[in-house]
């Protein structure tokens, strides 16, 4: 955590630190005012070996001191001392304790509570006490009352000046701490995390459009958007996918461990993406579970897959977007499984053999056993996972999963990424509008379906 990795974070989630700043003075005003006030006094007792005791009095006083020192706190000397002070100053509990200070035969008897005048008697009774029991032993010491217990001016505790300052310096650590912490939690994974993480590279990061309207197909969405971060997301995707999956690969497989992580956008973001840059493509709704790419390109649910006996006569439309098209999902009265079981392969030979790159929206591989199936009579896939859930082991699993049933996982996909994050983020903010930027749709060269 260097000072440009603070500085970037206090200014991208300042009210982070913000908010973590004004709860450590919170913590510290609720430190200083919450706890009862507590006041502490004490009597100094000087212990000197007698004089009855000749040469080994040194050593009788290091032997015995610390038996009187424990002797304060027992309840017994309690008991004795709260009968010896005054009435008024026996309400409130109040501590005994006592320490000795090495090689100075002096004992500190302190009495602590919430009443200062009290305190002070009592520190002043114990410390009396002690020497009374003191000189009624062995006679092998002497003690005496060195100094007795004045009324404290200040309490103990809570001290409000170190607990404000305190607090104050903790606010600063914490201030900083916590932004970076809220950065690093946001951010995009690298593409050496990702490898070392899930053994495949990071494809793409894909940001969250908060402009897509609802009723809104996607597809039209894409034609007409200046959303450029977005765009350029999917011009890195594309490049990607044309680099991991490379010559003759005519179907590819998106999916992702549970719904709801955008896979069937990012397969409609993708199909279009291909047939702008001149790749036959078509796209294929397999979910039949929670099927939506009829809804993101705006045709309807049926004919389509599930409904179709003739496989060399598929219900196949165009979506609207040159060099694109949509095989639906169809509706049949039978299981899911058992449809893509009896279908699926048919239809996707016959799609390839009509010149089409197909793109495959499919299960989620959670609790969706056809899911895995699926992506593995494809040739590439490639796995969609919600920003979200990536501090989560769920991903992990699925991938897994894939793998041994031999998915060809070509590479991850991380969707609603923050856009501060993007490289392209930069280029947005200076770019030009729609209108003025011919390049604005996705164009170029791809070696997918041997398109060159």
């Amino acid at each position: 955590m260097d000072k440009q990795e603070i500085r970037t974070a206090i200014r991208r989630h300042w009210i982070i630190a913000l908010v973590a700043f004004v709860a450590s003075l919170l913590l510290g005003a609720a430190i200083a005012l919450v706890p009862k006030t507590t006041y502490l006094a004490s009597a100094t007792v000087s212990v000197q070996p007698s004089a009855a005791s000749g040469v080994s009095g040194v050593n009788n006083a290091v032997f015995l001191i610390p038996s009187y020192v424990q002797m304060v706190s027992t309840n017994e000397m309690h008991a004795m001392v709260q009968r010896a002070v005054p009435a008024l100053d026996r309400n409130g509990p109040v501590t005994l304790s006592a320490k000795s200070q090495t090689g100075t035969g002096l004992i500190l008897v302190s009495a602590s509570g919430s009443n200062r005048n009290a305190v002070a008697t009592w520190a002043t009774a114990a410390a009396s006490r002690l020497v009374n029991d003191g000189n009624s032993g062995q006679g092998l010491l002497s003690f005496s009352l060195l100094q007795s217990a004045s009324i404290p001016s200040s309490p103990s505790f809570p001290k409000p000046i170190p607990i404000a300052l305190g607090a104050i310096v903790l606010g600063l650590i914490m201030a900083p701490t916590s932004a970076v912490i809220a950065m690093r939690m946001r951010a995009a994974p690298t593409q050496d995390e990702t490898r070392r993480r899930f053994g495949v590279p990071l494809l793409a990061s894909l940001p969250q459009s908060s402009s897509i309207p609802e009723e809104e197909p996607v597809l039209r969405w894409l034609q007409r958007s200046a959303d450029r971060t977005y765009a350029e997301a999917l011009r890195q995707l594309r490049t990607s996918m044309d680099l991991a999956v490379g010559l003759g690969a005519r179907s590819i497989g998106v999916g992702s461990a549970t719904s709801g992580e955008g896979k069937s956008t990012t397969a409609a973001s993708l199909a279009w993406s291909l047939a702008a840059v001149g790749v036959k493509t078509c796209l294929l709704d397999a979910n039949l579970r929670q099927p939506e790419l009829h809804a993101l390109v705006g045709l309807p649910e049926r004919p389509g897959l599930a409904d179709s006996l003739d496989h060399s006569q598929l219900p196949i439309r165009s979506a609207g977007v040159p060099n694109l098209s949509l095989l639906p999902p169809g509706s049949s009265a039978g299981h899911p499984a058992d449809v893509l079981a009896t279908s699926f392969r048919s239809a996707l030979a016959s799609l390839q053999e009509q010149g089409y790159l197909v793109v495959v929206d499919t299960p989620a591989a959670k609790d969706n056993p056809e899911s895995e199936w699926i992506l593995s009579q494809l040739d590439a896939v490639i796995l969609v996972v919600d920003r979200r859930l990536m501090r989560r082991t769920l991903p992990d699993k699925s991938l897994r999963r894939l793998r041994e049933a031999g998915v060809n996982v070509v590479g991850i996909v991380l969707n609603r990424a923050s856009r501060r994050n993007l490289p392209s983020r930069r280029a947005e903010r200076s770019a030009k509008p729609q209108g003025s930027d011919p390049e604005f749709h996705l164009s170029g060269n791809s070696r997918v379906a041997g398109v060159r």
